[in-house]
């Protein structure tokens, strides 16, 4: 695990048995723990919604299906409906939804901006990024 930019990357004090890998000065936890865009404040955020959303904990999940360079599944628990849509291309790619009815919000979005943002039937969604929705 590269800690920090420090001498072995915060590893040990001591000669490490593995050479740390390049880039370790920058990618780091560290220096992500102060980025709230970074990959750990992602894998935060997730941890934290799917503590928070019982449906992601015991929903019932529907099949992956696809549309295109679209992934998309949801989560049921009672009267509460989310979607998970995942951009697989490089492009930016519009998701029609009917699956949450005509309105839904952004719960997250893995690039960790637009959450909050309501969406009317159809959501934007960048090049490799995943959102997850919820009926409004």
């Amino acid at each position: 695990m590269h800690w920090n930019d420090s001498r072995h990357a915060g590893f040990t004090s001591g000669m490490p048995h593995l050479p740390v890998a390049e880039g370790y000065c920058q990618i780091n936890v560290a220096s992500q723990d102060q980025d709230p865009r970074s990959l750990l404040a992602l894998y935060r955020r997730l941890i934290t919604l799917r503590n928070a959303e019982p449906a992601l904990i015991e929903g019932r999940q529907t099949h992956v299906r696809h549309r295109g360079a679209l992934l998309f599944f949801r989560r049921e628990l009672q009267d509460r409906r989310l979607l998970v849509v995942l951009n697989m291309s490089g492009d930016t790619q519009l998701f029609r939804f009917s699956e949450l009815g005509p309105k839904a919000r952004v719960l997250l979005s893995t690039s960790l901006d637009g959450h909050d943002r309501l969406c009317d039937h159809e959501v934007r969604v960048r090049a490799h990024e995943g959102v997850i929705l919820v009926r409004e």
